[in-house]
């Protein structure tokens, strides 16, 4: 947590300075203008005002030169406060001067928004003084000159020049509010695309780890998840062999292997409407009839056994191994649900858990074993072997069958 909040200060500092840099750029153009053009409009002011326009605009100039040169060499709380400061003083002196209808009092807006973009979110003290100062500044000089009606402190400008002198104001003033506006708006986007992006990843990595109907339910509900099943088969899948020949390859290509297998399994299961489970090592774990019943998941089941076999004879043949897949299939009732609060799984419990593994431990390799309540399932589909009677732990004698791998006539 600590490190996401020194990550988020940082990005934010990083953001504020360059907005600092770009205010002290728009302050020094503006202020540079503003001497220009009331050099030119002398013979339009009084003496005063000849004098104090100028200087006023001139050490505007100056003063945010230095503040963009001191942040271009690292500093950063001090030359923002100078910035803003500057900003402030320049303004007022400027209104006070000549009255609320000079347009620069419509800077005082705009020193309302920029606060927020100069200081980051551990810096919010440091906005108060500049947002409160610009509300009232200009509420007190609304109150001077329009309640009161007090005249400007120095004669306005005469003649033409007054009327260009506003209209620059005011389009100076106008386009740094829009631009203060649009960031806000831009950030405001941006942060709403990153959450949606991370919404979206969020759900489809949830997807890669969860039922849909489950992931739903998991973010809907506030109770633990736990289903019970009266009907499903369960597979349960060996690479036998495959600890030796993993000794024999890098860690990259035991690891490639594994995943171009396993995704095979994953995309089958898919195209028969199963759900995988886990992989304990080699091993895989699939299940048919759940989270949604279906009639024919014992048949289902029985194709996925089918189609993994067929997928390591082609690796076999195209790689050059001799890899071989012990399958175990058993139909009953489970218990499936959620657990864990990291890394969570959805996974089952019952015999017919324990019952299809160990008919995969106590299988053929290269052959599908398949339980009396499976094999009773697809007998009118499939041709079935039996295999006699087998010595299962937990269970005693149980005839078992083996999955002739061809349909009935």
């Amino acid at each position: 947590m600590c490190d996401t909040s020194a990550t988020l200060h940082q990005s934010q500092e990083g953001k504020s300075l360059k907005i600092s840099s770009a205010i002290a750029l728009f302050g020094l153009g503006a202020s540079l203008l503003s001497v220009i053009a009331s050099l030119l409009a002398r013979s339009e002011l009084s003496d005063a005002g000849a004098l104090f326009y100028p200087l006023v605009n001139a050490t505007g100039v100056l003063t945010y030169l230095a503040g963009w040169f001191l942040l271009r060499q690292g500093f950063s709380l001090l030359p923002r406060l100078l910035i803003l400061t500057e900003a402030q003083i320049q303004i007022t002196a400027v209104v006070f001067a000549g009255g609320i209808m000079n347009a620069t009092a419509l800077y005082y807006f705009a020193g309302v928004a920029i606060p927020f973009l100069v200081f980051t979110a551990r810096e919010y003290l440091y906005r108060i003084p500049f947002i409160l100062s610009s509300v009232l500044l200009f509420l007190l000089a609304g109150y001077i000159f329009i309640v009161r009606g007090d005249p400007p402190f120095l004669p306005g400008i005469r003649g033409d020049s007054f009327a260009y002198f506003q209209l620059m104001n005011a389009t100076f003033a106008f386009t740094l509010l829009a631009l203060c506006v649009y960031h806000f708006y831009r950030q405001s986007y941006l942060a709403e695309a990153g959450l949606a992006l991370e919404r979206t990843r969020s759900e489809r990595l949830l997807l890669n780890i969860l039922p849909a109907s489950i992931a739903d339910r998991l973010k809907s509900e506030d109770k633990p998840i736990a289903d019970r099943f009266d009907e499903v088969t369960v597979l349960f899948a060996d690479l036998v062999g495959f600890t030796a020949l993993s000794e024999r390859f890098a860690p990259e290509e035991v690891v490639d292997m594994l995943n171009h297998l396993f995704s095979h399994f994953d995309t089958l299961a898919d195209e028969l409407g199963l759900e995988k489970i886990k992989t304990i090592g080699d091993a895989y774990m699939a299940v048919g009839g759940l989270p949604h019943p279906v009639p024919d998941h014992a048949l289902q089941v029985a194709r996925m056994g089918i189609g993994m076999l067929g997928l390591i004879s082609d690796w076999n043949q195209r790689r050059g191994h001799a890899l071989q897949l012990r399958i175990g299939i058993h139909s009953g009732p489970v218990v499936a649900g959620v657990i864990g609060l990291r890394k969570f799984s959805y996974d089952l419990w019952g015999d017919t858990v324990n019952l299809a593994s160990r008919l995969e431990s106590h299988g053929v390799p290269g052959r599908i074993h398949l339980s009396p309540a499976t094999a009773k399932k697809i007998s009118s589909l499939y041709r079935l072997e039996s295999r006699g009677t087998v010595s299962i732990k937990g269970k005693g004698d149980l005839e078992t069958f083996l999955l002739a791998n061809e349909q009935v006539n």
